[in-house]
Parts: structure tokens; sequence; C-alpha cells
């Protein structure tokens, strides 16, 4: 694994994020915020990346109404020019404050985590610090790790996909709250969140998983199962990632991940249950 610091003094964020781009098969953004600015500077990139059939995703916070309605706009549009591109975004109890990059590449991954969000500053002007992590196998323990941590991220229960109309009725709070620097009126932020518990959630598909989670989940047999049953792959799993020396608690750690993900339910004292309703 290669890693780089990146603080905008002698390499910005935006250029490590167009070398990135241009290598990658995959995007993945998790965002605190974002501006049109910043989304203008990747902008080039990533439609060369949908336009060579790659495809991109964000996940992006609204708390305290600052994401830019303008830099969401924009966003939204883009999904009518291209089908392999999707924007998520994120309202749940806790404050949502990830800087988090992803690019999948033929073999590998390659991550960026820091203090950066995507608006210009964050990009090319702040004082920011950022590690970009270099993985030649995308199957490394820390790759998954941080590709698992987004998918938890996007199947949470604060997700949801926009639509215009809930666009440019966020647009109207913010804008509120920009013009008076004050918090929005209450009964517009309650309308609001209404809105939000009405749009889709995010449903999780066995395509979504990666490295352990696609692993394991592969092996689960249809209906109930014990955890012990899988117990019987720790040949494979250990041949897999040989690393790993507690294979047997791992399972257990993923099968936790997966009934997070509503892809199993959990029974109790070791049984689970596949849920049926997901597509495998």
């Amino acid at each position: 694994m290669f890693v780089r610091v990146v603080d905008n003094s002698k390499t910005n964020l935006a250029t490590v994020l167009e070398e990135a781009f241009s290598k990658a098969s995959q995007a993945r953004f998790a965002v605190a915020f974002l501006s049109l600015s910043g989304v203008s500077i990747i902008e080039r990139w990533l439609d060369d990346l949908l336009q060579r059939g790659g495809d991109a995703e964000f996940l992006v916070g609204l708390d305290f109404h600052t994401t830019a309605p303008e830099a969401l706009r924009h966003l939204w549009r883009k999904q009518q020019q291209f089908d392999r591109y999707r924007l998520i975004c994120f309202r749940g109890k806790e404050t949502y404050h990830p800087k988090l990059y992803l690019f999948r590449e033929e073999n590998g991954l390659q991550a960026i985590v820091g203090s950066s969000n995507l608006t210009e500053g964050g990009l090319r002007a702040n004082v920011e610090v950022n590690v970009m992590l270099d993985f030649p196998n995308a199957e490394d323990e820390t790759a998954q790790a941080l590709l698992d941590f987004y998918t938890r991220l996007k199947f949470s229960q604060g997700c949801f996909v926009p639509d215009e109309a809930y666009i440019e009725q966020y647009a109207r709070v913010a804008e509120r709250v920009r013009a008076t620097r004050k918090a929005a009126d209450a009964d517009a932020v309650k309308d609001l969140a209404v809105r939000e518990k009405a749009l889709p959630q995010v449903v999780p598909s066995a395509r979504d998983l990666s490295g352990w989670q696609r692993l394991v989940y592969s092996r689960l047999p249809t209906g109930k199962f014990a955890t012990s049953d899988l117990y019987a792959f720790v040949p494979e799993f250990q041949k897999a990632y040989p690393e790993n020396a507690n294979i047997e608690a791992k399972i257990r750690q993923v099968l936790q991940q997966l009934r997070d993900l509503g892809l199993v339910h959990h029974l109790g004292r070791g049984e689970w249950q596949l849920n049926e309703s997901v597509e495998r």
C-alpha cells in the first residue's frame, strides 16, 4: 500500500482527484457538504468516467443546510444524462461529517480520507490534511473496511434519493438560512423532514457488497441457518484472506454487518434467516 499526504500546499486535492478519475472504473464520494464551485472542478473528470462506461455515486450531507442548493440541482440533473450515476442524500439523527473519496480500479482501490469537503476551498485553497491510500489489491482488509464503511452509510436509515421537488424545497430553506444567518423557520424544517421520509430510501442488494461481505453472503443458505453452519467455509475464507488469524470471529462480525444492511435477520442465539425479499 502506498500512502501520500495531501494538504493543498505542494499538491492540492484537485490534482490528486484528476489523476484518480483518469484510472478509475468507479467513484464513490461521501462528503459532509459540497458547493457548485467544487462540483465544477471535478465535473469534466466525472463526465469522462461516465462516458467510458464507469459509474459514480455521491452521498451528500444536508446538516445545517450548508450544502449549496445549486450544487444539488446540478448533480441531480446529471442523472438525466447518465444511467450509471446516482445522487443520494443523508439526513440522520447524528451529524454527518465524513470526507471520503473512493476510486475502484481494475484490481485496486484508491481511497482519500481527510478534512476536505467537495468545495473549491477544500480541493485547492484551504489548509487541509488528507491521506491518500493506494491499494494494489482492493481485497486488502483495510481497503475492504473503507468500502464496508461506505456501504453501511449508503444503506443507513438517514439516506434517501432526492427528487427535483425536494431539492427546490430544500433550496428555499437553505436560502432563508443564508440570508438571515439564523436557523430556518421551525415549520419549514419540519415540512422538509416530512418530505425526506416520503422519498425512497436506498435498497441494498448483493451487487453492492464487496470483499468479506460479498464472500460471506455468497455462502448463505436460503431460509434459516446457524452461525456455525458457516464455519464449514473457514478453509475457503482462509485461502481468500490468509492474513486473517481468526476467521470465525470475522464471520460473526460480517453477519452483524449484513444484519445492519437488512440482508439477514437475526433470530437470536446464533440463528439467522436470509432476507428473501432482497435481490441476490
